[in-house]
Formats: C-alpha cells, structure tokens, sequence
C-alpha cells in the first residue's frame, strides 16, 4: 500500500492511499515497474517547495516499510513557458531606455513609476501610443505572451533580480497592468486619457477615502479580506463611471483587480464578476 501524508513525517494529515497489486503471472512486479502519482504543489507557486511523505507499505510477511520524503513545485504558468534571465535583462533594459533612462533598480520600482508618468505628463495621450509600441516589442523580445508573464511573475523576479517580494509584486503588477492598458484596454485608455488624469486629480478625496476604508477594514476584520476587496472595486470604479463612463470606469477597476489578484490571490474568484464593464472582459 502507498500512503500519502501532507507533509514531511508520518504524523500528518493523511492525503489518501491506494493499492498497489501484483496481478500475478509472469514476471511479477519488479524493482523497474512504476506508476504515476500526481501531486500539487501549493497555488501560487511559493519558493518553498511542498513535501511530501510517502510510506510503501508491502503485505508479504515481516516486509520493512520504505518511506521517501517528495518535495514537488508548481511550474510557473502552465508550466510550457519559461523565462531566459539574461533574455529578460536585455529586453527590460531596452524598455526601460525608452522613458529616458537606463538607469532604473530593479530593487526600486518606484523609479520606473516616476519615469512612466514624467514621460506620460510630457507626452499626454500620444504618449500612449509610443507606449503600446514599447510594450510589443517587450512581449516579442522575451519570446511571446506566456513567456512574457512567467518572466514578470513575482515568484520569478524575487530569484532572477534578487530583489524583496513587494518589489517584485510591484514589477509584476505594473507589466500586466501596462499588457492590458495597451491590449484590451488601448482604445477605452485613448478616448478617455485626460478624463481619467481630471478624475485622479478632482477627485482625490474620494479615490483616498475608497483606500482608507480597505485598510480600516481589514485592520478591523482581518478574515473577511475578499468582501474588503470587492467593496474596494466597486468605490474605486464608481467616481470614473460617473465623470468619464462606464467603460473607462471598468478600465480603473480592472487595474486594481489585477493588483489585487496579485496581493490576495484567494480572492480571484471572488472578484471575478466585479469591473464587468472592462474593455475586452465584458
């Protein structure tokens, strides 16, 4: 019999078990044969890989059971798509000289914010249309879209750049935030680029009060983070809606739902049905 515990040693949760039998004749099972057990690994993936405890467990008489520690990982994506370190280096030092600089930290992602929107505050909403070329040739230099995200997943950036995991949610956050504006988004973002910079600007209060109303809540109900973060989507997107339409509203909502997606994955599905009027998620 193989049995399955949920960690490293035999005094954990039991997982499931199964039968293993030798249906006789010959040959008889041997030290070659095998069989094929799938185990998933945490989601999302984490740098520390999940172990688990095998014990095989044989019916003939004084047998000695043989156990195994497993440590597995859950590949990044679907698991098709990986990311060349040096590929991403060069591909993200071009974008970077696009705003101006070369000059930006990996471990300081707030440098390449501050660039972004100089250059948007010089360039306005032709800005954006250099943009969503810059953003192309990214995608297409690290190799296509699915290599495009396993490179800018947070899990990847913490090794390949060595940096903290905030930063590394920022950088991920920030390129598929940039892949949607210049995707689905691009047209909605075109129309209504200096309706959403009036918003920003006007309504201020508002947009900071839909923040300090997530923080106080989850300071206050720390187990309700989902019901936080839908009540959060729907106060953010209410004041784009009502000065610059709905479809641009969906556009800031869906921003933050990839932000949040990032920070509290076990809300996905929670959210899902939220920032409906998004270009392209409708």
């Amino acid at each position: 019999m193989l049995t399955i515990y949920d960690g490293p040693a035999a005094n954990n949760i039991i997982l499931g078990s199964t039968n293993c039998v030798d249906g006789g004749g010959s040959p008889n099972i041997s030290s070659t044969s095998s069989i094929t057990i799938v185990l998933k690994a945490p989601t999302p993936a984490s740098a520390t890989p999940a172990t688990f405890f095998l014990a095989i467990s044989p019916t003939a008489a004084n047998a000695p059971t043989t156990t195994t520690n497993q440590p597995i990982t859950t590949p990044l994506n679907n698991g098709s798509s990986t990311c060349d370190t040096t590929k991403l280096n060069q591909c993200t030092q071009s974008f970077f000289k696009n705003f101006g600089t070369s000059q930006i930290p990996y471990s300081n992602e707030t440098v390449f914010e501050m660039a972004f929107f100089n250059f948007l505050n010089v360039q306005g909403v032709d800005g954006w249309r250099q943009i969503r070329e810059w953003m192309h040739t990214l995608i297409t230099c690290t190799g296509g879209h699915h290599s495009f995200e396993a490179c800018y997943n947070w899990n990847f950036l913490q090794t390949a750049w060595n940096i903290d995991v905030q930063n590394a949610k920022q950088w991920n956050i920030r390129l598929l935030n940039l892949d949607y504006d210049c995707g689905p988004g691009y047209e909605v973002m075109l129309q209504n680029f200096y309706c959403i910079e009036g918003v920003a600007a006007h309504e201020g209060p508002v947009i900071k009060s839909c923040q300090q109303t997530l923080q106080n809540e989850q300071n206050n109900q720390p187990n309700m983070t989902c019901q936080h973060v839908a009540e959060y989507l729907t106060c953010i997107e209410r004041p784009y809606v009502t000065h610059c339409g709905r479809d641009a509203g969906g556009l800031i909502c869906y921003g933050e739902r990839i932000a949040y997606n990032i920070y509290f994955p076990q809300c996905t599905s929670q959210v899902a049905l939220h920032c409906r009027n998004a270009p392209g998620k409708k």
